[in-house]
């Protein structure tokens, strides 16, 4: 699999999918020496929900703004992206930034003692979400309206009184950076995580970590890690409806071994999902190799 970029082209196979595709009008941008296309009013404000696509004369830099479409079938499992992509055809590179909704079936319990001790780390440097694209995934979740009544909550008192129910989830990231390794043919995450809830609870703390999307012939695979010091960590990675679960806390893996079969297997329709707790640290540690940052 590889990444190519198409601004107003055909793609070069009718099975080809778009990270990031827009309708809507067409206009040049003198001051940037690029063509833009997008809905009327996103042009004007591309702050608004909706997505935006550009391209530079000059560079040739192809840019996207908006829900970033990774193609993966994760079955109930849901990773939606929002922020912006960019391809330079000097290089041939493609990255995004942006912020994910990690959505998909797990034990609440677990979730909340992996917050409170994210939360509670020391050290750890906060996010700040006027430099991050959380406003953006925001509007795109909830709508300019509501997004704006946050943001405002967040700004006064630091807190979200009630979180909106759209954005509960396992962990919604508020800052994350990927790039395509066309060796791996995988979307791999550069940099600490930002990470701004989990569950019903507020982080908003960077942590030490990695996420990678691949996207391959009969089974798309998800993988995380997260790492708070070398003795204290989490992964997780998603196959064929099936998250394997690994963690240093003992009591944490002890708790996940003795859950019965009706709190970690889920039906949706005629898709499955269900977890598992793996004692085993292979998967982590074969993960961890692949990446120098993380040694």
């Amino acid at each position: 699999m590889d990444i190519y970029p198409a601004f107003m082209s055909d793609i070069r196979d009718g099975g080809d999918q778009s990270l990031i595709e827009t309708k809507g009008f067409l206009t040049f941008d003198k001051n940037a020496s690029r063509y833009v296309i997008g809905s009327k009013e996103k042009i004007r404000q591309p702050k608004l929900a909706g997505n935006l696509l550009g391209m530079n004369t000059i560079s040739c830099e192809l840019t996207g703004d908006g829900k970033i479409d990774f193609n993966v079938d994760y079955g109930m499992m849901r990773a939606t992206a929002v922020g912006d992509i960019i391809y330079k055809s000097s290089d041939k590179s493609a990255s995004a930034s942006g912020a994910i909704k990690l959505a998909f079936p797990f034990y609440d319990d677990a979730i909340e003692k992996m917050q409170k001790q994210i939360e509670t780390w020391p050290n750890l440097m906060p996010v700040d979400i006027g430099k991050t694209k959380y406003e953006k995934a925001l509007i795109e979740f909830l709508g300019t309206e509501t997004s704006d009544k946050v943001i405002s909550e967040l700004n006064l008192t630091g807190q979200i009184k009630r979180i909106p129910e759209v954005l509960i989830c396992p962990f919604f990231i508020a800052d994350i950076k990927f790039v395509w390794n066309d060796i791996d043919e995988t979307f791999q995450s550069t940099g600490p995580i930002g990470i701004a809830g989990m569950g019903k609870k507020q982080v908003f703390r960077y942590v030490k970590g990695k996420i990678e999307i691949e996207k391959k012939r009969g089974a798309d695979v998800f993988r995380m890690y997260l790492e708070l010091d070398p003795g204290t960590w989490y992964y997780f990675e998603y196959k064929l409806g099936i998250m394997n679960f690994l963690t240093s806390d003992k009591e944490l893996g002890n708790t996940m071994t003795e859950l019965k079969d009706d709190k970690r297997k889920f039906e949706e329709g005629k898709k499955k999902f269900s977890f598992l707790y793996v004692a085993n640290r292979k998967k982590r540690d074969d993960f961890l190799s692949r990446f120098p940052d993380l040694q």
